[in-house]
């Protein structure tokens, strides 16, 4: 077993932030994955970025010339879908008054949705 620090490279990039930067592309990676299969006839690609920043940090002069002493590395994932749509479906609007005697406007649904937590 080596005591040496691993390199900071492709296959350890995911180690950063205590793993946390490995979750997160493994999380968009697979949210991309089920939005496929959701949606298999949308042909519009769906994209993970992952973006590493590099911020060097100079120590004290060394024989006149500025020396890196370390770099602060930051690291995002970022997920691009298509946008989510569907039918168009029309709402009831109803106006009234509010407690305060302000004027509210509402949309409701025409009926209940089928997908609503308890309603199966």
């Amino acid at each position: 077993m080596s005591d040496k620090a691993p390199a900071l490279n492709h296959k350890t990039l995911g180690e950063l932030e205590v793993g946390g930067i490995g979750y997160a592309i493994d999380m968009a990676i697979a949210e991309a994955m089920a939005d496929c299969a959701r949606r298999p006839t949308l042909d519009s690609a769906r994209t993970v970025t992952i973006v590493v920043k590099f911020r060097p940090k100079a120590n004290s002069l060394d024989q006149g010339r500025p020396g890196l002493n370390n770099v602060g590395v930051q690291a995002a994932v970022k997920l691009t879908k298509p946008a989510q749509s569907g039918n168009e479906e029309f709402l009831n609007v109803h106006s009234g008054v509010s407690t305060t005697g302000e004027p509210i406007t509402e949309a409701t649904f025409s009926q209940l949705p089928l997908l609503r937590p308890g309603s199966n």
